[in-house]
């Protein structure tokens, strides 16, 4: 299964015994979990003043996250240009080759 953690998740990780996350970590493996990290995880851990608790809870991200998730912008305007395809292929231009372009700014 596919899991993804709030930051505030991360946090309560930090307040946790390490044996804590280590065993989390260890139950999330054995049953084939997969914990997302997104750059929202990661930009606001960067925002946390206090420089130990920022490092404890990056510490916790990379013990337990597996996998970096894509922008959810990016996933969004991914699943409308499939939609476009799907209901609307007209609406869609290839872009041209590159050897192409020369003639058609001509």
């Amino acid at each position: 299964m596919i899991l993804y953690f709030d930051t505030n998740v991360y946090d309560l990780l930090v307040k946790q015994a390490e044996t804590e996350t280590s065993a989390l970590n260890g139950y999330l493996r054995r049953q084939g979990h997969i914990v997302l990290v997104s750059l929202d995880n990661i930009g606001e851990t960067a925002r946390i003043s206090q420089a130990e608790k920022r490092q404890q809870q990056y510490g916790v991200i990379r013990i337990i996250g597996r996998k970096l998730c894509s922008p959810f912008s990016y996933l969004q305007a991914e699943e409308v240009r499939h939609e476009i395809e799907r209901c609307r292929p007209q609406w869609l231009v290839p872009l041209p080759k590159v050897g192409n372009i020369g003639s058609l700014l001509t």
